[in-house]
């Protein structure tokens, strides 16, 4: 079912078909770890990508502490931490850029890093650290 969410694309079908894969996994598992072994990295993902990121990463530190030598689990919570990144920098690319008159603290919507248009050094502005 997971496999076909992805082929479905984002909306609410594919949402539908993960939970439904998430239930199907979670009702599978026997409850110890030894045993469920091979499917906590597939629960731990579709958690967080149905919205409980801190439940995936819980059981991936459950895993972890269980079998420490193993790279399996810091490497799946790292990948799923960097899933949140880049969903992150999505709705952040959406976000329209702010009215004329507001003052604007980033480089983002700046028209230059010296707020003259071009990128070149403010002559007006000292150089070096914070004593200089």
């Amino acid at each position: 079912m997971a496999a076909a969410a992805d082929q479905v694309g984002p909306g609410p079908q594919a949402e539908a078909l993960r939970a439904g894969a998430l239930a199907a996994l979670e009702a599978s598992m026997a409850g110890d770890l030894q045993l469920d072994r091979g499917r906590l990295t597939d629960v731990a993902e579709l958690r967080a990508e149905l919205g409980s990121p801190a439940s995936g990463y819980a059981l991936m530190d459950e895993a972890a502490a269980r079998w420490p030598t193993e790279f399996t689990w810091p490497f799946v919570k790292a990948r799923m931490a960097l899933a949140a990144v880049e969903v992150l920098k999505a709705a952040l690319l959406n976000v329209p850029a702010p009215r004329v008159d507001v003052t604007v603290r980033t480089t983002r919507y700046r028209r230059g890093h010296n707020g003259r248009g071009d990128r070149s050094p403010d002559p007006q502005r000292p150089r070096g650290g914070h004593n200089a």
